[in-house]
């Protein structure tokens, strides 16, 4: 029975250590574009217990919690984030994870400035081009 207990205790160690290494991620359309900001300095427990509240919503809990590694390349002038292992938790009333399930994909995004012909990444990235939301994947793989 012990090893079960340890084994409890590294995934609850391990869940801290992701909660502590959170970055709320604010996304923001303005006539300038869109564009994210981060804030590492937020009580992540605080906001999954209680929520907080935005001007224009009221009071917002988190509902999902997703996970995922990510890896940075620069080619030239185009830089590709990819991103795996991701996972998509369920969360309940209490910011506790009920249920989890995860994403085989990998999801490359190509980013480049203005000056760089679209036929260019076109030619040199043989992708399929998609929009993905990870947010969006989340919540439908809880209503399958």
């Amino acid at each position: 029975m012990r090893p079960k207990k340890e084994n409890k205790n590294q995934e609850l160690f391990k869940e801290r250590a992701q909660i502590d290494k959170s970055t709320l991620e604010i996304k923001i359309s303005s006539i300038e574009g869109r564009y994210k900001t981060g804030d590492k300095n937020f009580d992540l427990r605080k906001i999954m217990t209680n929520g907080f509240i935005d001007k224009d919503y009221g009071i917002c809990k988190p509902i999902v919690r997703i996970t995922y590694k990510r890896d940075y390349y620069k080619i030239h002038n185009v830089r590709l984030t990819v991103d795996r292992y991701i996972e998509y938790i369920k969360l309940n009333s209490w910011g506790k994870g009920v249920y989890k399930t995860h994403d085989p994909d990998i999801i490359v995004e190509i980013k480049a400035e203005d000056f760089v012909p679209i036929e260019y990444l076109f030619k040199k990235f043989h992708f399929n081009r998609i929009r993905f939301s990870k947010y969006s994947k989340a919540i439908n793989s809880f209503l399958e």
